[in-house]
Order: C-alpha cells, then sequence, then structure tokens
C-alpha cells in the first residue's frame, strides 16, 4: 500500500495535528480543515465569532500553538528559498494518506511524479487563456 513521505520540514507541525486529533478523537483531516479555519479567521479584521466552533479554551491553546508551528515552519522556508513555499498541500496528503481515502482507493501521486509529468508533456507553447 502506497504511503507518503511527509517532508522533514512540515513532520512538526503534522506530530501536532495528529496528536490532538488521537488525544480528542477527532479526525486528523477533520482538525486539519479547523485549522485552515482558524488561521484565515485570525487574519480576518473585524471577523465574527467562527460558527460551529467545537473546540474549548484549553483545546484552543493547541490550535495556538499550531499557528505558533506554522508561522515558524514559513519563516524557515521563506528565508532558505526565495520561491513560493506552501506547506499545506503536502500536510494534506500527509494527513490523507493515513486516513479512510486508502481504504477507498483513493490516493495522492508524489509531487516528484507530477512534476515529471509536466516535464514530458510541456510543449512549451504559451496560452493565452483564450482557447
Amino acid at each position: 500500500m502506497p504511503t507518503f513521505d511527509t517532508p522533514y520540514a512540515i513532520r512538526p507541525l503534522e506530530k501536532l495535528i495528529m496528536d490532538f486529533s488521537y488525544a480528542n478523537g477527532y479526525d486528523p483531516l477533520n482538525v486539519f480543515r479547523d485549522f485552515l479555519a482558524y488561521i484565515i479567521h485570525g487574519f480576518s479584521p473585524d471577523a465574527p465569532s467562527l460558527h460551529n466552533w467545537k473546540y474549548k479554551r484549553q483545546q484552543n491553546v493547541i490550535f495556538m500553538n499550531m499557528v505558533i508551528e506554522w508561522t515558524q515552519l514559513m519563516q524557515r522556508e521563506i528565508q532558505d528559498d526565495t520561491d513560493w513555499y506552501d506547506p499545506f498541500g503536502d500536510l494534506y496528503m500527509a494527513l490523507a494518506s493515513r486516513g479512510t481515502q486508502q481504504s477507498q482507493g483513493q490516493f495522492f501521486t508524489p509531487v516528484h511524479i507530477c512534476d515529471l509529468m509536466v516535464m514530458c508533456s510541456d510543449t512549451g507553447e504559451k496560452k493565452t487563456g483564450r482557447e
């Protein structure tokens, strides 16, 4: 059964999500989704309270720890690389590869294979977006 090899840089954040999920009986993908909502809400000025937020005060501390880990991760990666860095795709694939998607036959193509497929199919043709 194929597994996704989590990039080293995001493993601490993955561990926080997995530990929190198992300790509280939550599905890791739902915690990931709620973590994204937490981040978006935190960066939204004058945002109303999150609807259907099921977590208690002590659990919110863990979400803040996730934000701190994500912020530190972004700071490290942006300093090391001038290109765009987005850990959420890899984090999603890491969490999804451990869940029920495998039992349903859903797998993700590894990034290096996707890159190879793009290189093989690239014709060098410029597209204007009007085709």
